[in-house]
């Protein structure tokens, strides 16, 4: 719902980064039925069915993160300009002594 409010509003950007995290969480289902091709490690049933699926929707999400804030600062250092996570907010001057 929130990516439509943002195609409403011509948010095509982040529209595009809510839609390309929304399709990587959607196949964290898939991800996690092909994990169930993979060997047991040795780990109980129960223990290894909570690892593979905490890790087939976290790691998606979180590879994504990191390849969307990449992306941007690449984008904004092409520009010449400081990436919004690196942007350098106003320092408080400290009296000298």
């Amino acid at each position: 719902m929130f990516a439509f409010l943002l195609a409403r509003r011509r948010d095509f950007a982040r529209h595009q980064q809510f839609m390309i995290r929304s399709f990587v969480a959607m196949n964290a289902f898939v991800i996690i039925r092909l994990s169930y091709f993979l060997p047991d490690p040795g780990l109980g049933e129960h223990e290894f069915r909570i690892v593979r699926e905490y890790l087939s929707c976290f790691v998606p999400l979180l590879l994504t993160e990191v390849w969307l804030s990449w992306r941007a600062a690449a984008k904004a250092s092409t520009r010449g300009q400081a990436p919004a996570s690196k942007a350098q907010a106003p320092q408080a001057s400290v009296p000298s002594r």
